[in-house]
């Protein structure tokens, strides 16, 4: 009786795990995306400490930088906005020291 209902779920079945396998993959790329508009934002204030970039370029791609990378927490997490501020200003922080210590 069990090798029948395997044979009869066998559709659903991989239907399924196709679903599972696209979510997984989704996840991910969002992750790498996460974590390339933070290496952005570090090359970005490298770039300003520089001097190689003006203030006002750096404010208006860290604006987009940062927006973006809001966007892409939001997914995750639209009802708190006090904990993406939070994670913002985190990430800054993270950021900052991170070049700190390149240095």
């Amino acid at each position: 009786m069990f090798l029948v209902d395997d044979i009869l779920m066998a559709p659903v079945s991989g239907v399924l795990w196709i679903f599972q396998e696209i979510y997984e993959a989704a996840e991910q790329e969002r992750a790498n995306e996460a974590d390339n508009i933070t290496l952005e934002l570090q090359k970005l204030y490298r770039s300003l400490e520089s001097g190689s970039i003006s203030e006002e370029d750096f404010d208006a791609r860290e604006s987009a930088l940062l927006d973006r990378l809001d966007s892409i927490e939001g997914i995750d997490s639209d009802s708190d906005d006090e904990l993406e501020d939070d994670e913002q200003e985190d990430q800054e922080a993270q950021v900052a020291e991170a070049i700190r210590e390149s240095k």
